[in-house]
């Protein structure tokens, strides 16, 4: 035992002492140190914040109980895509289905508000229906109160609620005793029987949850709407694959039972993260291997730095060894001052990602995607720590074993009095480091250029109206107050004609979807003599509700026919204006206006809609989305978006919007106040985000990329300064010098390079699910690499080749 601590105490010894006198090396080295550790701490910091991201955002924990084995149940449809189920098949699912321990419904597709009131203030709360089941199967249960009951799914008379903890602490100030209590929602008295736990609840943008039974009850009860969403938690040992397979063929009894409302209707499961972040996925993964080609550039600098400062201290190591030292414990003390750099570049590092988590927590809040929240800020944490200590031990180890290749045995040569020629072969290794830092570069800033094209791209689409000085506003009328046509439109028009009379609004428009989003309302349809389709398989088309003015407010161009008037709202038919892209598709073959639109096509008695006009296409699904086919109809809905157009700047009018609103109704609140410069914004926010940080990360790249080739020609130029001087004494020109130079850089340049644009082609591809109308091989972003690569490249070259023509050959001479 004696012994052993007496050897644990020699190994102490030796590695405190390595330690010391590698920090006294480094201390010596003050202008390499620090070259180094900025290098360092750049590549490591880049890695360490996009890790944090990476890490919050695709495998931290969803917070609800073992969140691996629960999944989002969707239908799919042949017409419309991927869409909510409808809530008789669910319930078939349910009865049928024994890959699930339980299957959950919810609705909250149509996005609305309820109006709360408390304490005579009214405040619109995001609402959603759901089942019995929902908090069960995500393994939630609430802070205070209870769950819904079994019979509350289809007793709509059970007027229970519970509220988020969010809403519960900003407005009952944490109070427990509001369990039990009553609120007003929608003009009717509901019981307060739970509060959900902070940062656990679903879905994660509700403040307010209703019993399923609330939902309208065409929805519960036709197989024809699709307005509800599914989460099923899978039994222990079920696969995803095989729950899909089981319901899959329950669809297809379900087709073969209900063939004009469930044929060619199937099934999509995805699991609940991928839902939630899958659309991030692509964009944070181009991030990392951005960064991670950064650090590896990093780490090619470091490498060549220590290469050159390991060829300067030939002699030291020669004398060690001359000495007695072993290979063994010479590259003992090269670990240890690799690992003191690598622990300093890691801290700077780490500080580096600690001081850019609020630009990435600012940029993520800011993607527009209903879906996705952050429950927790991205932050430095201990997995991201322990993936940022790995980094640091791996590149000290690496960075502590090159320039042991260094290490020569032909002892004489070192030690020999001046300073003899390296040989070119061992320059090799510094000159492959070279090119593979400017290959690695040009990957990453061809990225960047293929993402900054498609951002280019997506600025100059013309979304098809007017988006500034354009203020959007969303109130949601109770369908229990106001249930009866005349009632929204009584209230609409007055809210229209009050807002047009507010001082700097020029017009205002209401329509049921905000425009660049989905309206969330899809109708089948048939054209009146067309050939009829088979049951099943009727066309769908988004369809939208807007007043007369919708058009006008917005600046859609009418291309035939005329535009609404009020006599189109009470008009009992019903007329229809279409967009561009319906009439190219669906009536080609004859004049749109005046083309008849058949409705309520699953009935006997279908009704025929007249088309009285033709307008532009507009964005209405976001600006880097096809344009799909559109149906205007002309009315009033409860859940409504107010459109203003103003002549100053639209967030001025708010407060006299609501006190319009508040006038007209005072237990109506507003929510949702956006500027349409402001949504457009919003939509671009991921395509923006992820060109501006991998634009800096290939600036990053370029600018290491080319300090290291400036060095290593630099070392190259001071290692040959007795041969230049001979050349120079024997007649050779300067030119002829730096020509010389100037070749051997361009072969180093161009080999990286031509390398590296080839590597970028092949990762291009990978980036085509994130880029939008530009070709993964686009030919414009390869030129601007390989003209911004070589140019920066050259001019490394040349500051060491100008160097090399300013040898004085009669000081080389006097000193040989």
């Amino acid at each position: 035992m004696q012994s052993l601590f007496f050897t644990l105490g020699i190994g102490m010894h030796q590695l405190l002492y390595d330690l010391r006198y590698a920090i006294r090396q480094l201390r010596n080295a003050p202008g390499f140190s620090l070259v180094a550790i900025l290098t360092l701490a750049l590549g490591i910091g880049a890695n360490t914040a996009i890790a944090s991201a990476v890490y919050a955002v695709l495998m931290r924990s969803l917070p609800f109980a073992d969140a691996g084995r629960l999944v989002l149940i969707k239908e799919t449809h042949p017409q419309a895509g991927v869409v909510s189920a409808g809530f008789r098949d669910v319930v078939d699912w349910r009865a049928q289905s024994t890959s699930f321990q339980s299957i959950a419904a919810y609705s909250d597709v149509h996005q609305g508000y309820a109006q709360v009131e408390i304490g005579g203030l009214v405040y619109p709360l995001k609402s959603a229906m759901v089942s019995a089941e929902l908090f069960p199967t995500l393994g939630i249960r609430p802070q205070l109160g209870s769950e819904f009951l079994p019979a509350a799914d289809m007793d709509s008379g059970m007027h229970v609620a519970m509220i988020s903890h969010r809403f519960w602490e900003s407005r009952f100030a944490n109070d427990p005793a509001v369990i039990g209590s009553s609120i007003q929602i929608n003009g009717q008295n509901f019981t307060l029987i739970g509060v959900m736990p902070a940062g656990k609840q679903y879905p994660l943008t509700t403040d307010l949850w209703l019993p399923l039974a609330q939902m309208d009850p065409s929805e519960r009860n036709s197989r024809q709407y699709h307005a509800t969403d599914v989460v099923g938690r899978l039994r222990d040992g079920v696969s995803l694959s095989q729950a899909n397979r089981e319901l899959s063929t329950i669809a297809d009894r379900l087709a073969q039972s209900y063939p004009a409302t469930n044929r060619s209707v199937g099934v999509h499961i995805t699991p609940l993260r991928d839902a939630l972040v899958g659309q991030l996925r692509p964009t944070l993964l181009a991030l990392f291997a951005a960064v991670a080609l950064v650090l590896f550039i990093a780490c090619a600098n470091i490498a060549n730095l220590l290469l050159v400062r390991a060829s300067k201290r030939k002699r030291e190591i020669a004398v060690r060894t001359a000495l007695g030292a072993t290979r063994a414990r010479l590259l003992r003390q090269f670990l240890a001052e690799s690992l003191v750099l690598s622990v300093l570049g890691s801290l700077a590092g780490v500080v580096l990602a600690s001081m850019s988590m609020p630009v990435l927590n600012y940029g993520l809040s800011h993607i527009a995607d209903g879906q996705f929240v952050l429950t927790e800020p991205i932050a430095v944490n201990l997995p991201v720590l322990a993936f940022t200590a790995l980094l640091a031990v791996l590149t000290g180890v690496l960075f502590s074993c090159l320039p042991a290749l260094q290490f020569s045995p032909a002892l004489n040569d070192d030690l020999r009095d001046g300073q003899r020629s390296v040989a070119s072969g061992r320059n090799t290794l510094r000159n492959v480091l070279a090119a593979a830092e400017l290959a690695l570069a040009v990957v990453v800033l061809f990225s960047a250029a293929l993402l900054l094209r498609s951002f280019q791209k997506l600025l100059a689409v013309d979304p098809g109206f007017r988006t500034d000085h354009l203020l959007s506003v969303k109130i949601d009328l109770p369908a229990n107050i106001y249930s009866k046509p005349e009632q929204v439109e009584s209230f609409s028009t007055r809210l229209q004609e009050q807002a047009e009379h507010i001082p700097g609004v020029t017009s205002a428009a209401i329509t049921n979807a905000l425009p660049l989003t989905p309206s969330r309302s899809m109708t089948r349809f048939a054209v009146q003599g067309a050939p009829p389709p088979a049951a099943g398989t009727f066309p769908v088309t988004q369809i939208r509700t807007v007043s007369p003015s919708y058009f006008r407010t917005l600046g859609i161009a009418l291309q035939a026919g005329r535009m609404f008037e009020q006599k189109d709202v009470d008009d009992q038919v019903g007329t229809f204006i279409v967009n561009q892209a319906f009439a190219r598709r669906y009536l080609t073959d004859r004049d749109p206006v005046g083309s008849k639109i058949l409705m309520n096509v699953l009935t006997t008695q279908p009704s025929a809609v007249p088309v009285i006009g033709v307008v532009a296409n507009a964005k209405d699904l976001g600006v880097d989305a096809e344009t799909k086919p559109v149906v205007y109809t002309a009315g009033y809905p409860n859940g409504q978006i107010l459109l203003i157009r103003t002549e100053l700047d639209p967030t001025t009018v708010v407060p006299s919007v609501r006190q319009v609103v508040s006038s007209l109704d005072r237990n109506l609140g507003v929510s949702e106040v956006k500027t349409m410069d402001g949504v457009l914004s919003d939509s671009l926010a991921r395509p923006r985000l992820s060109s501006l940080l991998l634009g800096f990360f290939a600036l990053l790249s370029v600018g290491l990329a080319a300090l290291g080739v400036y060095g290593v020609l630099a070392f190259a130029a001071r290692q040959r300064v007795r041969e230049i001087g001979i050349r120079m004494a024997l007649g050779a020109r300067r030119s002829q010098v730096m020509r010389l130079f100037l070749q051997e850089g361009a072969i180093l340049v161009g080999a990286g390079v031509v390398i590296g644009i080839v590597a970028g082609l092949a990762v291009g591809r990978l980036l085509s699910a994130i880029l939008f109308d530009v070709a993964p091989a686009d030919p414009v972003s390869a030129a601007f690499s390989l003209f911004l690569l070589t140019l920066i490249g050259l001019g490394a070259v040349c500051i060491p080749a100008l160097r090399a023509t300013r040898v004085d050959p009669v000081e080389v001479l006097r000193a040989e």
